[in-house]
């Protein structure tokens, strides 16, 4: 559901989706991901970099490299914002 919020511009509606999938499975990078772009958008920059930094970590771990890279462009242009 945090997808489809997202897509209609409802982005506190897709946070809190978001962090309901990551209170049910705390290995969801995909979640973090997500979420560290919306709050990034949002302007929450220190959210953001948390929720980008625990999804790089979870794609390392989970050996999901492409996910890794594109994580940590993310982290590089979120420092360039903040």
């Amino acid at each position: 559901m945090g997808v489809i919020h997202f897509r209609l511009g409802e982005k506190k509606k897709a946070c809190e989706d978001y962090t309901q999938a990551i209170q049910l499975e705390g290995k969801f990078a995909e979640a973090y991901h997500n979420r560290g772009i919306v709050y990034g958008q949002l302007g929450n920059y220190e959210k953001a970099a948390l929720d980008l930094h625990h999804a790089k970590n979870l794609y390392h771990v989970q050996e999901k490299e492409e996910n890794y890279q594109e994580v940590l462009n993310l982290i590089e242009e979120l420092q360039q914002e903040d």
